[in-house]
């Protein structure tokens, strides 16, 4: 009896080492990431994009471009001064934009937001459209120290444009009598209801009121020339 039972520890420890040796190796293994984060902004809005950096090992290199669809204007990009020494952003910006980091005397290894790109959207970009913002780099372009190579995957984002729409107090993508309907109920009180107050506000005076109501009843009816912001 103790000879199976010692057995079956001899057992058990080697699979626990297996799964060690098997954990470490696939961290050990594991590449370095940068990624692009994705937002979600409106037609002539101004938003920022961040490039984040995940399992940094230790760079002195670090370049890449970023390519951005034609309905994004880049106005500024600025960088994590974490990073130490690093090369700005050249003006005025450029589509493919160059970004990079440059440490020659000493390994970088932070991680976290390395640069923070600001776009203005176009004001006529199509609701529910999805503008890419995507990197590409050279492998000989990230290295350490030692000028080996650092692995590296590089993952897009994207600015999506919203489907939203001025007026739609109940956010159903539509705009119809029921939205009139729910921001009169709304005003009065009484009522258990909720709108969109930032969509229900459609002549953009920061106020729900009567006057949003009428724009909205003209503008449904047609012919008055009416525009929702």
């Amino acid at each position: 009896m103790r000879k199976v039972s010692t057995r079956m520890l001899v057992v058990s420890l080697a699979v626990c080492v297996c799964v060690s040796m098997f954990s470490f190796m696939a961290s050990a293994t594991q590449n370095m990431t940068v990624q692009v984060s994705s937002v979600t902004a409106d037609p002539g809005d101004t938003v920022q994009v961040q490039i984040t950096l995940a399992n940094n090992p230790g760079i002195a290199s670090l370049k890449a471009s970023v390519r951005y669809d034609s309905i994004l204007t880049l106005t500024d990009v600025s960088f994590n001064s974490a990073f130490g020494s690093y090369v700005t952003a050249p003006t005025p910006y450029s589509n493919p934009q160059t970004i990079s980091l440059i440490s020659p005397l000493s390994e970088i290894s932070v991680n976290g937001v390395f640069a923070t790109l600001t776009f203005k959207v176009s004001d006529t970009a199509p609701k529910g459209y999805e503008a890419a913002v995507s990197l590409t780099y050279d492998q000989d372009d990230v290295f350490n120290g030692d000028y080996d190579n650092v692995p590296v995957d590089m993952f897009p984002g994207s600015v999506k444009i919203s489907g939203r729409v001025a007026g739609d107090a109940n956010g159903d993508g539509k705009l119809n009598l029921k939205d009139v309907v729910l921001i009169r109920r709304w005003m009065a009180g009484g009522w258990n209801v909720t709108i969109d107050e930032n969509l229900a506000d459609v002549n953009g005076d920061r106020t729900v009121n009567l006057e949003d109501v009428v724009l909205l009843r003209r503008y449904l009816s047609g012919g008055w020339g009416v525009e929702l912001v």
